[in-house]
């Protein structure tokens, strides 16, 4: 899917006989995936393994929090199940969050979720500790939020030349998270870097 400028968006796979008809394959290991994101004129490429609905062949895609299984790869709205993430200087990195609601009918519903740095504080490398006033953004199917987004101008201007870390959370809904870090043509990291981790997993309480 060759394309120019931003591009967000999310791809769902199912099983099919040869005329096309949906077939559930029966068992929940056996749908998996991988994906890459390629920027060809920076030399750069994001890849991931691609998240499977443990239970269900289906377009539920809800969270493992259900009694009846679900996607375990998943943040629900609670306090406890915030995360820990770490940020180099955003002076030099670039830090983003990719967030994809989840839950019914995800094929055909426009769904929402709530995300902040829930806990309202951050730590710079040195140990010293910041509080502010957590900033909620609402993600409509899926976006891309940039850490500098989620933070108040006092406290990002004590952090952007050192780095970090926080909690991020999910403050309504469920979703899919993960956290991109990468720097672009720096000769001081090597060129361009990409950095893709999961930040949303999820366990049985």
């Amino acid at each position: 899917m060759p394309g120019s400028g931003p591009r967000r968006a999310y791809l769902l796979v199912t099983n099919s006989d040869a005329a096309g008809n949906r077939v559930d394959e029966g068992d929940k290991v056996d749908l998996m995936g991988e994906a890459i994101i390629m920027d060809i004129a920076y030399g750069a490429a994001w890849g991931y393994r691609a998240i499977n609905d443990l239970e269900r062949e289906n377009y539920s895609f809800r969270n493992e929090r259900y009694t009846d299984g679900g996607v375990y790869s998943a943040l629900p709205s609670h306090g406890y199940m915030d995360r820990r993430f770490t940020f180099f200087p955003p002076s030099e990195w670039t830090t983003r969050f990719f967030v994809t609601p989840i839950g019914w009918n995800m094929h055909s519903q426009n769904l929402t979720a709530t995300v902040a740095l829930e806990v309202g504080v951050i730590y710079d490398r040195n140990g010293n500790r910041y509080t502010f006033t957590p900033i909620d953004k609402t993600v409509h199917c899926t976006a891309a939020i940039d850490l500098k987004d989620l933070v108040d101008a006092t406290v990002w201007s004590a952090i952007e030349n050192i780095g970090g870390w926080s909690w991020f959370g999910v403050t309504s809904g469920d979703a899919i998270v993960y956290k991109l870090e990468y720097v672009l043509e720096n000769s001081t990291y090597g060129g361009t870097n990409n950095n893709g981790y999961l930040l949303s997993t999820y366990a049985r309480p």
